[in-house]
């Protein structure tokens, strides 16, 4: 079967979500966090594209949509629904989603790029002949969005573990 590497990435998210939402023995719960948004301006990281110098979110209404981030996203979400459909007891999901896609693709300023250096003369914007300094939209270091993260896994375990505690005593 000849698949392509977008093909590949739905069928293995799907593959690995079914066997975790149907394994007998697994009692834990399973958060999947939606794809990254990068936020390259101007091209891809590989061909001139730049997201230097944004200190701010992007406003409502500003968003520009990416293409990739956007099949990729719903490659993770049909993997997932079709993952807890497959559950017959709804009740024993074991699996969460975290869609932080849309969300985080107006936070282009999350991403630490070239403040990554120690250099206190760093190069925050785009230098006289037009390059970009080192860019990172794979990695969300900055403050606000690491932070958001972190209360979105703590408020879906919390809600995890009351639901749990709710049908313990109702049993």
């Amino acid at each position: 079967m000849k698949v392509n590497n977008v093909e590949a990435f739905g069928i293995s998210v799907e593959t690995i979500l079914k066997s975790i939402a149907t394994h007998p023995n697994f009692t834990g719960l399973t958060i999947l966090r939606t794809w990254s948004p990068d936020h390259y301006e101007g091209g891809a990281w590989n061909t001139g594209g730049s997201c230097t110098g944004k200190e701010e979110p992007i406003l409502p209404g500003k968003l520009v949509k990416n293409g990739f981030t956007e099949i990729m996203h719903e490659k993770q979400a049909t993997g997932f629904n079709r993952a807890v459909d497959g559950v017959e007891d709804s009740s024993k999901v074991k699996l969460k989603l975290m869609d932080i896609t849309e969300a985080f693709g107006y936070r282009h300023d999350g991403h630490p790029g070239p403040y990554r250096s120690l250099d206190p003369n760093k190069i925050t914007k785009r230098g006289p002949d037009g390059r970009p300094p080192p860019q990172d939209c794979l990695h969300w270091c900055m403050p606000g969005p690491v932070d958001i993260w972190n209360e979105m896994v703590l408020e879906l375990i919390r809600r995890d573990f009351e639901g749990k505690k709710m049908r313990d005593s109702s049993s």
